[in-house]
């Protein structure tokens, strides 16, 4: 999954020597699909790769022992399909952009919401046309409607036609922001507001992106973020709060805000971000009104960066 080289797709410089000729690092396919996969490597992420690893096995592990039924939940990606329905979801297959999960179960909304999003799909807007998949790190709008099939197991399956991925930009060109104190509040130097540009502005943004709940701006109801929800719901279980956290960030870096889409200025609030890899949170304690996470991303520019930010939550 991660190259040996350093040229080599997906490589990963914090990785041995060892950890890269591990078998764990090891996926096996045919030539095509490995020249194909390894030639559009910003595709496919590899945590998707190693998903697709272990529903492999998992599949002839069944097959062995005649045990159909059995599945894994390490074999499971979140995947987000518009704002209000999240799922745990294995993928069954990518052809050019279409993209099919199986459906094991809801974290938000049901079976009977997804029915209706499908069905509803050419009347909603466009600011709910989008689907996020954690195991990628992307996410990307949809083309065309969504549809349903039955599995085998009689799980829902999900086909999703999808565009192609927003190109992140670099975050050296981030713009200017007014600088902030970690309490929120301006830093005032030599009688004068401090400004930050650049590097420096992508990263306050990173905080920033998560201090307004969705829909509650009044100058744009489409702004905001669900950091705070997620919170709220979900403190007791750091890692999926991690994980949660992890399709915000994605969501945000990736999936234009204005429901006018077409414009040259429709683009994602987090736009110098290109994958966001890892989110972890180590204590769900809240200072000053934020909580701490880490998180592991590659910028628009390519460089790899894993750092603390704070992320605002609401009392909601």
């Amino acid at each position: 999954m991660h190259a040996a080289s350093p040229n080599g797709p997906r490589y990963d410089p914090d990785m041995s020597s060892a950890e890269r000729s591990s078998i764990e690092n090891g996926i096996w396919m045919c030539r095509s699909h490995g020249t194909f996969i390894d030639s559009d490597h910003t595709e496919y992420s590899a945590a998707t790769l190693r998903l697709w690893k272990g529903q492999a096995e998992e599949r002839a592990y069944q097959d062995l022992m005649h045990l159909r039924k059995v599945k894994s939940p390490g074999n499971r990606t979140l995947v987000a399909f518009g704002l209000e329905l999240i799922a745990f979801c294995r993928w069954k297959s990518v052809q050019d952009r279409v993209w099919k999960f199986e459906i094991d179960s809801f974290l938000k909304g049901d079976a009977a919401r997804l029915r209706a999003y499908v069905t509803d799909f050419s009347s909603l807007g466009d600011e709910v046309k989008f689907i996020v998949v954690e195991s990628q790190g992307d996410a990307r709008e949809i083309q065309g409607p969504v549809r349903l099939e039955s599995a085998d197991s009689g799980d829902l399956i999900a086909v999703v036609n999808v565009s192609k991925r927003f190109e992140a930009t670099d975050p050296n060109t981030a713009g200017s922001d007014l600088a902030l104190a970690e309490d929120g509040d301006l830093i005032v130097e030599n009688g004068d507001l401090r400004v930050v540009s650049g590097m420096e502005a992508a990263i306050q943004h990173l905080t920033t992106a998560t201090a307004t709940v969705y829909g509650s701006w009044w100058g744009d109801r489409m702004m905001g973020s669900f950091a705070s929800e997620y919170y709220h719901g979900h403190r007791s279980d750091l890692p999926l709060l991690g994980r949660l956290f992890k399709m915000e960030f994605i969501r945000l870096s990736l999936i234009p805000t204005s429901p006018e889409r077409g414009k040259a200025d429709s683009i994602p609030t987090l736009h110098f971000i290109n994958r966001i890899e890892r989110v972890a949170i180590a204590s769900a304690d809240l200072h000053d009104h934020k909580i701490e996470a880490e998180i592991t991303l590659e910028w628009g520019n390519g460089e790899k960066d894993t750092r603390v930010v704070p992320i605002w939550i609401d009392d909601l």
